[in-house]
Parts: structure tokens; C-alpha cells; sequence
């Protein structure tokens, strides 16, 4: 999914890739966030291959699981 968002992201910028309530990202600053996140979450996430993410289904959820999935991380998702 993240691969595909990124193809995408070269392709069309603008478009509209995550929708939470009013607020809406753009393809390309998802990737951009997804991307900043897990390079600030690298040292955090280090030697785990799996991260247990405790976020609500929400934009900010969105972003952490592409994160995880761009830091080569499985995302489990926990039910708050």
C-alpha cells in the first residue's frame, strides 16, 4: 500500500490521498509525513518488527501505520 501511495504521490501531487472530518492530505505531504515520522521514530522502533500502535481511526492513525510501513515495520493496530 505505501509502494502504491508513493507511485501515485509521483504522479499526481495534488490529489487527495487521507480524509479525517475537515481536514484532508494530499498524496505527496502523506508521503512526506508518513516519511518524516518513521525517520523520527527510527531509533524508537529499533529492532522491532512489529509496532503496536494504540491511535484512533483518524488521520494521525492513518499516518502512523504508512510510517510503519515505510520503516519496513508491521503495524498491529490495538483496539483502545
Amino acid at each position: 500500500l505505501h509502494r502504491q501511495l508513493r507511485a501515485n504521490a509521483l504522479r499526481d501531487r495534488d490529489g487527495v490521498a487521507l480524509i479525517d472530518g475537515a481536514r484532508e492530505l494530499s498524496r505527496f505531504r502523506s508521503v512526506v509525513a508518513a516519511v518524516a515520522l518513521a525517520r523520527a521514530l527510527r531509533a524508537d522502533w529499533a529492532g522491532q518488527a512489529s509496532i503496536g500502535l494504540l491511535l484512533p481511526p483518524s488521520l494521525g492513525g492513518a499516518l502512523a501505520n504508512l510510517a510503519a510501513a515505510f520503516a519496513g515495520r508491521t503495524a498491529v493496530n490495538l483496539n483502545y
